[in-house]
């Protein structure tokens, strides 16, 4: 495999910064992976959908595609030409081998015509690939179904309007994805321009049925209720829609990010690539998980000799696997769980720490009861120690590490099996316990207590967080964090001295299926089995997909030119927080003692708000009124302010998403922060632009930063008002 522990990049020849764009290192960095995975190509050149740079002659139609976000980001790899037409009842049309007329109705509506023109690709793919038989005509039409189920509800409406009328009533009546009316099937083979193609052909490749959806519908598959969609919207509750959000300033990688425009090429590449693969879809769907696994331990600096890795739905998933893991060592017997800073690590860790459900929905996809026990057999008692105290002031290191140690000992001499956590950069960039406490207590009760490190921030340098594995620690991360890849994704990575659990540890999967069962793991199992009646989803890996991308972008940056960017970005960024009567900095102590160690935990700001009352006075907001600015950060609130200026109404309509609010401390004296961080895609955006636009590259964030804090100010300095404007 290719390795960067032996200097080698998967961009191969693109992996000077000076040399290429970050589009052309994400089509090596595909053929890297294709590569990798061992997968055998196409009937096609991958190469002939890959290169042509689609260049749109008629001005309206290539605004109106630029538009839309996912169309836009798409448009580099369409392998074929667009055009107007003057069509009736057709939305598109196939013309040529490489050319896609799109109906001139739909020129001033940008979503209806780039699902009309993301339809059009595919059947022109389904033809290149002489896969228009029978079972080629119900993947278009699943195909065109996702598309429309994306659509908001005015352009639902003006696609119809495009279509004969049993075709668009056809469409409204889907109500599941394996609907496909015969009409829809029908009308595609007149959007065709050669004649005889509705023949049936039992020549014609197979097609994976799992890639005849969209990007965005893979995207949310494979998950608990947070990937699900606002109707209205189009995000999830975290404010994310399932593709790129170029439109938005996003500072919000400790809680989620939207796919970067390159990610979701990515995406793309391998939906189209996989569609035509021959071979059964478990083999598929292992492929695919074998080589995310292999691309996590090289980004660790390790090797599949030192490490299991098991891929998840989410960070919070992993601490299910971890108590699995726990639970293979001491069947039956009393789990403690120690749990490090509960209140900032992910909403639902404590729930799976104590073995439960954390959602209602499981990671395979069952429906569960939320705090129903994942198992029956044994107690799990969790023992949370904090890092802050009621006010939420942080606690002496020192402190912490006892509150760790007793905790521990309590539970060892209890005769328990025990799982004591650090946590590696929390919700508010905190380490703790301290490294030299982890290590002492490491090697006092072998076999008795595993050390789980939560690293999903991923905010420490990678082949440290490797470092972590060959000391004995199972690690927790993710790639929906520092990563920037979409929410969510999560992997466990399992040193090799816990191999000695693995026939209790596969049988335990096994009976649990809704924690995705032993093929989602990366290792050899005792049975030499994988377990093909298992259910999975390519969801995971497909949102571990972008994070990688961002990952390997993010090393090949030197580190001087990171420092670079972060160190000035953070002058600006507390210049204008200083000058922001909303915004208080806390941990101000601990960020000045950081200030250049360029720690990655360094880059979250973690402030509380303090809202304007009618009398003029100050005063902090607390949970409910910080979530409440938090949702109207994330988009057009123009119609709760009263701007005063151009700039304020244009920053009331700027969508601004930052990290959710977060509870510190307890009880009366606890206090509620909203936090502006920096991501993986952050560092990309600066260091891979041209030499000669870096600067350019760099001030444009800052830019963004600045009007972020604007429009915080903005709504905090008329906080009463805007509550009295919600209220009626």
């Amino acid at each position: 495999m290719t390795s960067l522990n032996d200097g080698v990049t998967p961009f191969g020849a693109f992996d000077r910064l000076d040399e290429c764009r970050v589009f052309d290192r994400t089509l090596a960095y595909f053929r890297h992976l294709v590569r990798e995975a061992g997968f055998a190509p196409n009937a096609v050149d991958t190469d002939q959908e890959m290169g042509l740079l689609t260049e749109i002659s008629h001005p309206t139609l290539g605004r109106a595609l630029r538009e839309d976000p996912a169309m836009a980001a798409l448009l580099p790899i369409a392998p074929c030409r667009f055009a107007p037409g003057f069509l009736d009842a057709q939305p598109f049309r196939v013309v040529d081998d490489d050319l896609v007329m799109l109906s001139d109705k739909l020129l001033t509506d940008a979503a209806a015509l780039a699902a009309a023109a993301r339809w059009g690709i595919e059947c022109l793919r389904y033809r290149t690939h002489g896969a228009v038989g029978s079972s080629g005509w119900i993947g278009l039409a699943r195909h065109g179904r996702a598309l429309f189920a994306h659509l908001p509800d005015a352009s639902a409406r003006h696609f119809c309007a495009c279509l004969p009328a049993d075709v668009a009533c056809a469409l409204l009546s889907i109500r599941s994805h394996d609907e496909t009316p015969c009409e829809i099937a029908e009308w595609l083979k007149t959007c065709l321009f050669s004649e005889g193609l509705g023949e049936a052909d039992e020549t014609a490749p197979t097609i994976m049925p799992e890639f005849t959806v969209t990007v965005e519908d893979l995207l949310i598959s494979g998950g608990d209720s947070r990937l699900a969609l606002d109707a209205d919207s189009g995000q999830n509750r975290y404010g994310v829609p399932p593709c790129p959000r170029p439109f938005a300033i996003h500072f919000s990688s400790s809680t989620a990010s939207p796919i970067s425009e390159h990610g979701f090429v990515l995406c793309e590449l391998f939906r189209r690539f996989l569609q035509f693969q021959p071979g059964h879809g478990h083999f598929l769907y292992y492929a695919m998980l074998r080589i995310m696994a292999r691309e996590i331990i090289d980004l660790l600096g390790l090797s599949e000799r030192e490490v299991d890795v098991a891929i998840s739905p989410s960070g919070t998933d992993t601490e299910l696997l971890a108590v699995l893991l726990a639970r293979a060592a001491a069947s039956g017997e009393r789990l403690v769980n120690i749990v490090m800073a509960p209140d900032e690590v992910g909403r639902g860790t404590v729930l799976a720490a104590a073995g439960h459900y954390f959602d209602d929905v499981a990671s395979n996809g069952d429906s569960v009861e939320k705090g129903d026990p994942v198992w029956r057999d044994g107690q799990i008692v969790t023992v949370e120690v904090p890092i802050r105290s009621s006010d939420g002031k942080l606690l002496p290191i020192d402190q912490v590490d006892r509150l760790f140690i007793n905790a521990c000992e309590c539970a060892i001499r209890d005769g328990s099996q025990v799982i004591a956590h650090a946590v590696l950069c929390s919700k508010t960039g905190v380490d703790a316990p301290s490294p030299e406490t982890l290590d002492a207590v490491l090697g006092r009760w072998p076999g008795r207590l595993d050390i789980v490190v939560d690293a999903c921030q991923m905010r420490a340098d990678f082949q440290q967080l490797g470092a972590l594995c060959r000391k004995g620690y199972v690690l927790q991360v993710s790639g929906s964090k520092f990563l920037t890849g979409p929410p969510f994704s999560g992997a466990l990575v399992v040193p090799d001295r816990f191999r000695d659990r693995d026939t209790e540890l596969e049988r335990r999967l096994r009976l649990t299926p809704t924690l995705g069962g032993p093929g989602n793991w990366l290792k050899r199992w005792p049975s030499d089995e994988l377990c093909e009646t298992a259910s999975f989803s390519y969801g995971p890996v497909f949102r571990w997909l972008p994070a990688l991308l961002e990952a390997r972008l993010f090393e090949l940056l030197p580190v001087s030119l990171r420092n670079w960017a972060y160190e000035q970005f953070r002058l600006r960024l507390l210049d204008s927080i200083g000058a922001n009567e909303a915004a208080r900095l806390i941990d101000s102590e601990r960020a000045e003692e950081a200030a250049g160690a360029h720690a990655l935990a360094n880059y979250i700001f973690s402030f509380e708000l303090l809202a304007r009352e009618a009398d003029g006075s100050r005063r902090a907001l607390g949970t409910k009124d910080c979530q409440t600015l938090f949702d109207l950060l994330n988009k057009d609130c123009s119609s709760f302010v009263e701007a005063s200026s151009v700039r304020d109404m244009g920053l009331a309509r700027q969508p601004v998403h930052i990290g959710q609010p977060v509870i510190l401390g307890h009880g009366d004296s606890s206090i509620a922060v909203l936090r502006f961080v920096l991501g993986a895609r952050f560092f990309n955006a600066v260091g891979h632009a041209k030499p000669l636009v870096r600067r350019a590259a760099l001030e444009s964030e800052i830019t963004d930063a600045q009007r972020a804090f604007a429009k915080i100010e903005l709504l905090a300095g008329q906080w009463w008002k805007i509550r009295e404007r919600m209220s009626d």
